[in-house]
Order: C-alpha cells, then structure tokens, then sequence
C-alpha cells in the first residue's frame, strides 16, 4: 500500500470510529431508558468491541517533534517518516494499554430464591463518565443503587434459603428421642 492509501484507509477507520462512538452513545441513553432490554444490552457489548478494536487498529508508533497549535502536537510516525499534527486525545504513552481489559457483563436477570444466584459487577454503561451531562449522571446513580439494591437482596434471599436448608437437613438427620410408638392390641 502506498502512503496515500495508508492515510487513506487510517481516515476513514477514524471517521467509523467517530461514528461507532456516536452509536455508543444513543445506545446508551436508550438502555437508560430500558436497563432490561437484553437486545440493546447485546448492540452495547458489541459496539464496546467494535470501538475497542477499532481503537488498536488507529494506534501507529510515533514520536512527537513538537507542540503544535491549540492543544495540538506535530508527530512523525516510525517506519513512515511522515509528519502529522493530532490532538492531544490521540496521543498515548507507549506501554500505558490496559491489556487486561475490562469486559463488560450483561445486567443480573431477577431471579427466585431457589435459582442459583451469582452477583455480578455492576454493567459498564452504568459507570459515570466525565462525558455525562448531570441528567445522565442522576438516572445512572439511580440505576446503580437500584442495581446494588437488587443484588444486595439476593445475597440475603440466598443466604436465609442456606440457613432454611441446613436447619431442614439438621432436622431430618437427627431421629426423635423420647417418643416410644404405642402399639395397640385388637
């Protein structure tokens, strides 16, 4: 590929970045609206990956040269030689990637007392971004504590059907003392 068509192609994934991000954002603001829409539950996790790789494919080894104008810096990217003035929002320390990663869980489906209940953490499109307006910033700390509410009352179902359980088992075991059957004669 020429360098054109390199500049060429690492333009448009941006602009697509752009795009996804935007998704990312009504989609978010529609789980708002329906935390238990399981469908656009699926549509967030997707976009999450589809930015997230979208992200590494933008990232390019370069050396900043100099500031440039208005928060901006001129880099020269390695292997290419080429300069180019970004802002400050596409410069990253090399070494500073969260390889690790956070991945995102579906929201905890209600559930009765004799399921199975395992706590999950808390879905990322809860977490309060500096992006988030104070509207969007209240309705998510609503959801949150909705969120620890629920999960904190499963602990405790499951906890009290632990003890109902063990007391049900501690009963059956232990066979009556004291208590001698009458037999009748006819």
């Amino acid at each position: 590929m020429s360098d054109q068509e390199v500049a060429h192609a690492a333009e448009e994934l941006a602009s697509n970045l752009a795009s996804y991000e935007r998704q990312l954002a009504e989609v978010e603001e529609l789980l708002l609206e329906d935390p238990e829409n399981s469908e656009l539950q699926a549509i967030f996790d997707n976009l999450t990956e589809v930015i997230q790789l979208a992200q590494e494919l933008c990232q390019y080894d370069a050396v900043v040269e100099a500031p440039g104008h208005a928060g901006t810096f001129v880099v020269v990217f390695e292997g290419y030689g080429t300069q180019e003035e970004v802002g400050k929002d596409a410069i990253q320390l090399r070494g500073a990637e969260d390889d690790a990663g956070y991945r995102g869980v579906a929201a905890p489906k209600r559930r009765r007392v004799d399921d199975n209940v395992e706590v999950q953490e808390m879905p990322k499109w809860l977490q309060i971004k500096d992006s988030d307006d104070d509207k969007t910033r209240q309705k998510k700390r609503k959801l949150a504590k909705a969120y620890k509410s629920k999960a904190r009352f499963a602990r405790l179902d499951l906890q009290q059907k632990e003890k109902a359980d063990a007391w049900k088992r501690f009963i059956a075991g232990k066979p009556k003392k004291g208590r001698a059957t009458r037999q009748t004669a006819d």
